[in-house]
């Protein structure tokens, strides 16, 4: 399964050092996409005469740290949980108007509006 690189925790060890120093080789050398080295990076097995990363992942409460796709298609529709709940962070990655949606959580979040906009999820 693809993971969006757009927001990772990465603790310092060993295993994340010879991962991450393999993914600045093939970011210089390769022209691949970032989440498609990180993915493959991630989930592959190693090859003949590589060694595996060793590294073990883990998902973050997607309610605490979001995209916008959560926020503005299922969340909102959730008046319960939009009273009690206010998330750590919102990737703003899902819908085109980029821009108006990170607008409409800023202004939302920090009292300066009182609702998310008027866009469709």
């Amino acid at each position: 399964s693809a993971r969006n690189s757009g927001l990772f925790f990465v603790s310092a060890t060993v295993e994340s050092l010879h991962m991450m120093t393999i993914l600045k080789r093939r970011m210089e050398t390769e022209g691949v996409w970032d989440q498609t080295a990180y993915n493959e990076q991630m989930w592959y097995l190693a090859l003949p005469g590589q060694r595996a990363h060793g590294i073990s992942a883990r998902v973050l409460n997607y309610y605490c740290h979001m995209n916008s796709k959560t926020l503005f298609r299922y969340m909102l529709d959730d008046e319960a949980l939009m009273e009690r709940h206010r998330p750590v962070s919102i990737h703003v990655n899902y819908h085109p108007e980029k821009l108006q949606r990170m607008q409409d959580v800023y202004a939302s979040y920090h009292g300066l509006g009182p609702d998310l906009g008027g866009g469709a999820g």
